[in-house]
């Protein structure tokens, strides 16, 4: 359970639209993308399998993008992105101070640009339908990063990186998508919902009460 965790965190820590048109696709700007989330980690010793499942809401407003990670079990863990050159914090829980660990914009545009040109090799449509939505599939491929298998929709678009650090150049509505990682666990994301509205700007803020630390000042805590 700890190493499902560990990645977990690592994951969401460290590390989803074309103009309006006669084909009616849509500009996903502003709003909320929520997905059914499911984590799956083998345990060769023990021989067995563990899955959790959870919500993973992203929230836009522009350059903006507020992610939240809720786990059956109780995990949480948020990310705010302010934009593509400007820091991204990670709220963080240290005893009982609460803490937003500052990452630099540096380490924010190399994750961008590891995908920043991609191939889609299009596949047979296995799943007709999800949340509503017509599917269409294909294959990311993206440098040397392993192949992402992806059910998506052309109905809307996106054009913030940010909503998909894996695949940030990728510009259809993801409805479906797995993401291996290096330690063996597989994260599932499934759309339950979009909905395109206004969002307050407080949502997309440090919130009161909350501590600015350095990557290095949070590892020399963890010690």
């Amino acid at each position: 359970m700890k190493k499902v965790l560990r990645a977990i965190y690592c994951f969401f820590v460290f590390g989803v639209f074309a103009f309006s048109n006669a084909n009616a696709q849509k500009l996903f700007v502003e709003g909320e993308l929520l997905y059914a989330i499911t984590i799956s980690q083998n345990d060769p010793e023990q021989k067995t399998s563990n899955n959790i499942q959870g919500t993973l809401s992203i929230k836009q407003k522009g350059h903006a993008v507020l992610k939240e990670l809720l786990l059956k079990n109780g995990f949480k863990s948020t990310k705010l992105f302010l934009g593509q050159a400007k820091p991204s914090y990670s709220f963080v829980l240290i005893g009982e101070q609460n803490f937003a660990l500052k990452s630099d914009e540096e380490s924010l545009r190399n994750t961008l640009l590891k995908c920043k040109e991609l191939t889609l090799e299009p596949l047979p449509t296995d799943i007709k339908s999800i949340a509503g939505f017509k599917t269409e599939r294909g294959k990311i491929l993206c440098n040397d990063r392993k192949p992402i298998v992806i059910h998506y929709t052309q109905e809307w678009q996106t054009n913030n990186p940010l909503l998909f650090e894996e695949f940030s150049s990728f510009k259809a509505l993801p409805l479906a998508f797995e993401i291996n990682n290096e330690d063996g666990s597989l994260i599932r994301f499934e759309l339950i919902n979009i909905e395109s509205k206004p969002m307050e700007n407080v949502v997309f803020q440090i919130p009161s009460g909350y501590k600015i630390i350095s990557q290095e000042e949070y590892k020399v805590w963890q010690h």
